[in-house]
């Protein structure tokens, strides 16, 4: 803009804009940007009958989009792990940035000493590589820039029922180390209902006019308040 410029005399300078429409509602997508941009003079009649020629000026405009690298964990729901035993989760992760990305993803220490968690093989980092960016295919809502990463975690195998425990996660760039992100991930256990009852075998000795007393011993040793029935088994 303008499209047209009249008037102009030799050695005199115009300036020009060039709009570029970026997506509206997410940032540009990372890389180059080149536009041709042709001038063709147009020339007065006097010039016309000297014999002047006016011939197209071509000059390619480049426009670089720099990368910007971001992603994250979304906000999760609490999760419930097995009591005492290993249980893998599938946690989601997405790119939030204009460009193929790469991640680091850290297990902070910060879980109770009772309490363990691995990402990927046994291990306390694992990495996501090559994760496209969300405005790669504007304005189509595809998913490719949405992916998962296990996270397995083995509660306190006394954590009571209902409890939650927070997994914290450290998110970075892999190229440059940058912190991008640091999340909570909240784990609670399932109830375990159990119970023992002691002595399991007890004789007593009477006789037909004895009434003695003897005593059993009921525990809970599962995870949560609960009720217990305990009756005597027909002897017959």
């Amino acid at each position: 803009n303008p499209d047209n410029v009249t008037g102009m005399q030799l050695g005199s300078i115009t300036t020009g804009v060039l709009a570029i429409q970026g997506p509206a509602d997410a940032v540009p997508l990372a890389g180059t940007i080149e536009a041709d941009i042709t001038v063709t003079p147009t020339l007065s009649g006097p010039l016309t009958l000297n014999g002047a020629t006016a011939a197209p000026v071509t000059r390619t405009l480049t426009v670089v989009v720099p990368g910007v690298t971001d992603g994250g964990i979304p906000e999760t729901d609490v999760l419930t792990a097995n009591l005492g035993v290993a249980t893998t989760f599938d946690i989601a992760f997405e790119n939030l940035g204009n460009d193929v990305s790469d991640y680091r993803i850290t297990l902070m220490d910060t879980l109770p000493i009772t309490w363990s968690a691995t990402l990927g093989s046994n291990a306390l980092m694992t990495e996501i590589l090559n994760l496209p960016s969300p405005v790669a295919t504007y304005p189509s809502q595809s998913t490719a820039h949405q992916t998962t990463f296990p996270l397995t975690v083995t509660s306190d195998p006394l954590a009571q029922a209902g409890s939650i425990t927070y997994v914290d996660l450290q998110v970075e760039d892999l190229e440059t180390g940058e912190v991008l992100q640091q999340a909570q991930i909240p784990v609670t256990v399932d109830a375990l209902i159990n119970g023992s009852l002691t002595p399991t075998y007890h004789l007593v000795d009477l006789s037909i006019y004895d009434t003695p007393l003897t005593s059993l011993t009921m525990k809970n040793t599962g995870n949560t308040p609960a009720e217990f029935l305990v009756e005597l088994d027909d002897p017959v």
